[in-house]
């Protein structure tokens, strides 16, 4: 049925990286499969840098800091 397509499409959506750009903490904690108390435990840990902050109540990563720790291994769970 149509709504199972479009479930399907936004799905994919919330599972891929855009190939530039900022992702936001939610997001990266999707595809990656963990929570974001796990994406600030990393941080705390060095595993991964301290998101930008792009407004106020905005921070999120260039795309590309976080491609490179996935491809790199270093982001295992």
């Amino acid at each position: 049925p149509r709504e199972v397509r479009r479930y399907m499409a936004q799905l994919e959506t919330k599972l891929t990286l855009p190939e530039i750009g900022y992702v936001r903490p939610k997001q990266v904690s999707y595809i990656m499969g963990v929570s974001r108390a796990t994406l600030y435990n990393w941080i705390k840990a060095g595993k991964l840098p301290k998101p930008e902050r792009l407004g106020v109540r905005i921070v999120a990563w260039p795309v590309e800091v976080i491609r490179g720790k996935i491809n790199s291994g270093e982001l295992l769970v």
